[in-house]
C-alpha cells in the first residue's frame, strides 16, 4: 500500500485532478478500443479480444488502487489455498456475488485484480449502464450482458451473449448478482415473506435468488 499524506487525501483539487484522469483514461481507452474494432476484429475476433482486455485494465485497475490507497483499504482475500492468481487467471470462472450496497462492486474490482482476473471480466448489468460514461462503452466491448428485466427479451439476448462466451479461448470471469438487487430491510422481509408462502428456504443475509431479472 502506498503511504499518502491525509492533507492530500482531503484536498478537494486532489480529488478533482483524480477525478479528471480517470475520466481522461477512460476516453483514450475508448478511442483505442473503436480503432481495434475497427482495424483489428474484422480480422480476429481472438486477438481484438485479448488486446481490448488490456485496453479496459489500463482503466479499471484505477478503481482498485484508489480504494487501496486513497481511501486506506486494506483488502483481504480468504479461500482454497490450492487457488489464487495462478489458477482464477487461466480459467473460465463463474463468480456469484452478493448485492449489499451501492458501491460494492468495487470491492468485486478488488477481488478480481487480487486473482489476476480483472482485465477478463465480464458481468450481467442492467441496461442502462450502457450508456455510462467511458465504462459502458467498455463494457460493451468486453462482451457483458445487459438486461431490460423482461424475461422474454433477456432470456434470447442470454443465449446469444452464452454462445458468445463459450466462442472464446482465453480465460475469463463471469460475474452474477443472482439477488438481482440490492439487499435492503424492506426487500429482505418481504423476500422472507415470498419464502413462507412458496416454502422456499429463509435465509438471514441473503435475498432469494431472482430467477427473471438482472
Amino acid at each position: 500500500m502506498l503511504f499518502l499524506p491525509q492533507w492530500l487525501k482531503r484536498s478537494w483539487f486532489a480529488s478533482l485532478t483524480l477525478a479528471t484522469a480517470f475520466l481522461l483514461i477512460g476516453l483514450i481507452v475508448n478511442v483505442l478500443e473503436l480503432v481495434a474494432f475497427v482495424l483489428v476484429r474484422p480480422f480476429s475476433v481472438d486477438l481484438f479480444r485479448r488486446l481490448n482486455d488490456y485496453l479496459v485494465y489500463l482503466h479499471w485497475s484505477v478503481i482498485p488502487w484508489l480504494l487501496e490507497n486513497w481511501c486506506d483499504l486494506e483488502f483481504r482475500a480468504y479461500g482454497d489455498t490450492d487457488g489464487g492468481p495462478a489458477f482464477y487467471g487461466n480459467k473460465k470462472v463463474l463468480a456469484v456475488l452478493n448485492h449489499k450496497g451501492d458501491c460494492d462492486w468495487m470491492l468485486g474490482f478488488c477481488l478480481c485484480d487480487r486473482f489476476a482476473i480483472l482485465k477478463h471480466s465480464k458481468c450481467l448489468l442492467k441496461s442502462f449502464t450502457k450508456f455510462v460514461p467511458t465504462v459502458g462503452f467498455q463494457f460493451y466491448f468486453s462482451d457483458f450482458a445487459f438486461l431490460r428485466r423482461n424475461w422474454t427479451q433477456d432470456s434470447a439476448h442470454l443465449r446469444k451473449m452464452a454462445k458468445t462466451w463459450s466462442s472464446y479461448k482465453s480465460p475469463f470471469c463471469l460475474c452474477i448478482f443472482a439477488e438481482g438487487t440490492r439487499f435492503t430491510k424492506e426487500r429482505h422481509e418481504a423476500n422472507l415473506v415470498y419464502a413462507r408462502e412458496n416454502g422456499l428456504p429463509e435465509f438471514k443475509h441473503l435475498l432469494l435468488p431472482d430467477r427473471k431479472s438482472g
